[in-house]
């Protein structure tokens, strides 16, 4: 259930840094908005590795 959850928040996260981009390259917080979601993708996959990890072993 959490997995779902952090997974909907980088894809809403995601979504809204490109939207802001967009509209205004230099606004900080579309680049603010984008590193969140690149470190919530990187948890994200951390926790997908160490669940396999768990499930092979």
């Amino acid at each position: 259930m959490i997995l779902k959850k952090t997974a909907l928040l980088v894809l809403v996260s995601i979504m809204l840094s490109v939207i802001e981009m967009t509209v205004d390259p230099a606004f900080i917080l579309g680049r603010v908005s984008l590193v969140f979601s690149g470190s919530l993708m990187f948890l994200l996959s951390l926790l997908f590795v160490r669940r396999l990890w768990k499930y092979t072993n």
